[in-house]
């Protein structure tokens, strides 16, 4: 990360009146306001682990514009 680059990782925030959620479960929703930052290379890799499973079937086309994808 010399030079500052954070293009390598991406930030989620959470909240107790976020109304992002997957069918009928708020999944960023929590106690306090916060933040997560996660390297884009794993979050590929969790999110590429999800892709046969029934989690994204359950996302609006605003929802993978949000997450950003198709990528």
């Amino acid at each position: 990360m010399a030079g500052g680059d954070l293009r390598e990782f991406q930030a989620f925030e959470a909240h107790p009146e976020s109304n992002f959620r997957v069918g009928n479960v708020y999944t960023r929703r929590s106690p306090f306001p916060s933040f997560q930052v996660l390297s884009r290379e794993l979050l590929k890799q969790g999110s590429d682990s999800l892709l046969d499973s029934p989690y994204y079937g359950q996302f609006t086309p605003e929802m993978f514009r949000a997450v950003g994808m198709p990528r």
